[in-house]
Parts: structure tokens; C-alpha cells; sequence
């Protein structure tokens, strides 16, 4: 028989449609698409009973027990269907797989990948892979953003998987590497330099970190740069290599005080005397200089009688003396290397008899390390004053 009718109204769900106008006679449409159960079928606007006007049992074809009449309009709806396990209830939940969200999300708190993250307010913590409270983001007007580690571990800031700068817990930052353990503030540039300071200086550091005490960052020798916050004082100052982590004992090198007096503790220079009264000193012979008034960086030997020179660089020498009774063409000078140093001769002649009279040579000296100096008698022997009455002195000047 024929449907009549075209009043019927589909209700508001989720469904695929399918329309068509039968053939006299068509009891079979196939090539459809449905789950059997979840199909309705609509002749002429008149929804159908299911086995009672049709059959739709194998998911692909529609079998209709009354054979329709040509120009039948049929529609074929299919339902979607669900699992009612997929639905979240309103309070609690899980949802696996991704979740797609066009638009903002409003909520007290967002949990995502099983506790990694939590925003609650205007904080974002950061959860550890235990799930205990690692850090929080927040913004606070008049400061700005603020990171926040809660747990002392340390913030890192990484390029791909390369560390590029770190924050430990004590709010040393170490850029290009994790920074030592300070006991000062401090920010690390890589493995070999820092910049430090405590409660009088500032530190230019090499090599070297402060835990109770300097130590070496790595093998190799180790230096800084100080500068007094408090008195004013900029030093340099040095030491030899050691195994990495070990304690240093520092060298002041050179000093540069709030009055701008600069003072080089280590620089060579030395006073030297013969420690005899009356000596007598043969012709082309040294002096036996064989005491010291002092001698910074110990470059006179006084088993030698002699500077030797521990750089290369110019350095001054004064010789100074008292002779005794008559003498011709006498002189004295100095020995560069054992062989007389052109320029440095002094040349005297006297006809005192039994009084003193001085005599004293001076020389401006480009010197290589090991290089050796010393005072010498040149023409005739003569008996020479030593202790209080003569000096041989020098110093590196640069």
C-alpha cells in the first residue's frame, strides 16, 4: 500500500540522512550505513514500525515487508550512537585521549596529565614527576612575574636539552653550567669565571669559587680581582694550580689602595752588601756581596753574590762604596753573565793616603729570565769598605 502523508518531523539528534524515491514495486534499498536498532525509516512523511512495515537487521540494506509504490519519498535516517561510559559526570572524571577546546576554559583548578600542572587563581604550579608541589608562576603587579621553587631544587633554564643558565637554591645563578656551591653571591660564567662579593668586597674570579674558603674550580692555576666595598682596596692576586675542589692560598700581586698608592709585593728588587769591614778586592774580581738588607722574591743569592733575573723585562742596578788609600786608574762596573756590561764603568784615581773616599755606578738593564748581575772591581786591586758603607741594590721596574 502506499504512505501518505508528508507532516511527520524528524526529532533534533545526531544523525546521517538518507532520501530517495522508489521504484513500483521496490521492497529491497541497499547500500546504506547504520547499526541495527539505530535506524528510523520514513515513507512519504509517515515514520515506519520496525517489523511490523520493515526490516533493518544487517547494517548495509532496508527490507520492506509492503512493497512501495513509484515516487515513494523514503528517507532513511541512521542514529549516532555513544557508550554512556564516554560521559563525564559533573563532578569528577577522567577523559582519555586528547581534548579539543574552542574557546576559554573556566575553572578552579585544571589538572593535566596526572598532576603536572595545576592553575588555581592567578598561580600556575608546576607539579614534580612524584606529584609533590614543585614550582608556581605567578604575577604580582608592581613586580612582575615571579618564579617560584618550593622545594629548593634548583631552576633551570634549557635550550632543547642543553642547560643554558641555572638558579640554585641559594640564588647563585650559573650560566652555560650548574654553579658550585657559594657561600657568597655569586653568578658563574661557565666553568672558569665568576662574579662574586660579600659583605666587603667584589670579586673578578678564574678558577675559583668560595665554600668556607677559596677553592679551585678546576685543575689549573687560579686568580681574581678584588675590589673593597668597604676600604676602598683593588688587588690582584694569584695562585698555582692545584686538583679541582682544593683549597687555595692566594699571592697578592699588586695593590691599589683608596689613595691611589699601588704597591707590587711580589716584584723583584733586593739590597746586598758585603758583610766584612775592610776587604781587599783584586783586579777584575767581584764583589762578595754575601748579606742582605732584604731581598723580595729571594733573586739574590748571596752564595753566588749575584741577581738572577726570574723575567725578562728592564730592571735598574746602583752600586755604592768607600776605598782607602792611593790609587790609579781603579774602576768598578757591573757583570752581565759573568763579562763586563759596557756603560757601567766608572773610572777613579786618588791620592787620599789613609782617608776614605766613595765611589758609586748605576745602569738601566734590558734583561732575559736567568740572566745574572753582579758588581766587580775592574783595574788594580783595592781595599774596599763593606757593611754600613756600601750597597748593591736593584729592582725590576718593568
Amino acid at each position: 500500500m502506499s504512505y501518505l502523508g508528508r507532516t511527520g518531523k524528524l526529532s533534533q539528534r545526531a544523525y546521517n540522512k538518507l532520501s530517495f524515491l522508489a521504484t513500483a514495486g521496490q521492497t529491497v534499498k541497499a547500500g546504506l550505513s547504520y547499526v541495527a536498532g539505530f535506524v528510523e525509516v520514513y515513507v512519504n512523511g509517515t515514520l515506519l514500525t520496525d517489523v511490523v512495515d520493515y526490516s533493518a537487521s544487517n547494517g548495509n540494506s532496508v527490507t520492506f515487508l509492503v512493497a512501495l509504490s513509484i515516487d515513494d519519498e523514503v528517507t532513511v535516517v541512521s542514529l549516532k550512537t555513544f557508550v554512556a561510559a564516554n560521559m563525564l559526570p559533573l563532578s569528577g572524571g577522567t577523559l582519555n585521549g586528547d581534548l579539543g577546546v574552542t574557546g576559554s576554559v573556566t575553572a578552579d583548578g585544571l589538572v593535566v596529565d596526572g598532576g603536572a600542572l595545576i592553575q588555581a587563581g592567578n598561580t600556575l604550579t608546576l607539579n614534580r614527576t612524584d606529584n609533590a608541589t614543585g614550582g608556581e608562576v605567578s604575577y604580582v603587579a608592581g613586580t612582575g612575574f615571579i618564579l617560584n621553587d618550593v622545594n629548593g631544587d634548583g631552576t633551570s633554564f634549557n635550550v632543547g636539552t642543553a642547560n643554558r643558565m641555572r638558579i640554585d637554591s641559594s640564588g647563585n645563578v650559573g650560566i652555560g653550567v650548574v654553579p658550585k656551591t657559594w657561600t657568597m653571591d655569586a653568578l658563574q660564567l661557565g666553568l672558569n669565571a665568576a662574579l662574586a662579593e660579600d659583605a666587603n668586597s667584589v670579586y673578578l674570579t678564574a678558577n675559583a669559587y668560595s665554600n668556607g674558603g677559596w677553592k679551585r674550580t678546576n685543575a689549573k692555576s687560579s686568580g681574581y680581582i678584588r675590589l673593597g666595598t668597604n676600604d676602598g682596596l683593588f688587588s690582584f692576586s694569584n695562585a698555582a694550580g692545584g686538583e679541582a675542589d682544593s683549597d687555595i692560598v692566594w699571592s697578592e700581586r699588586m695593590r691599589i689602595d683608596a689613595n691611589g698608592h699601588i704597591t707590587t709585593p711580589a716584584q723583584p728588587a733586593f739590597a746586598a752588601y758585603s758583610n766584612i769591614d775592610t776587604y781587599t778586592v783584586s783586579s777584575n774580581s767581584p764583589f762578595n756581596c754575601n748579606a742582605t738588607r732584604f731581598n723580595r722574591g729571594n733573586h739574590y743569592s748571596t752564595a753566588a753574590a749575584m741577581f738572577v733575573a726570574p723575567v725578562s723585562g728592564v730592571y735598574e742596578f746602583t752600586f755604592r762604596t768607600i776605598y782607602i788609600n792611593n790609587v790609579t786608574n781603579a774602576s768598578i762596573g757591573f757583570h752581565l753573565n759573568g763579562a763586563q756590561y759596557y756603560g757601567s764603568l766608572v773610572h777613579f784615581t786618588s791620592t787620599q793616603g789613609g782617608n776614605w773616599k766613595n765611589v758609586s755606578t748605576s745602569i738601566l738593564v734590558n734583561l732575559s729570565a736567568n740572566d745574572t748581575v753582579a758588581p766587580y772591581n775592574g783595574g788594580g786591586e783595592v781595599t774596599y769598605h763593606g757593611n754600613a758603607w756600601q750597597e748593591f741594590s736593584g729592582k725590576l721596574l718593568g
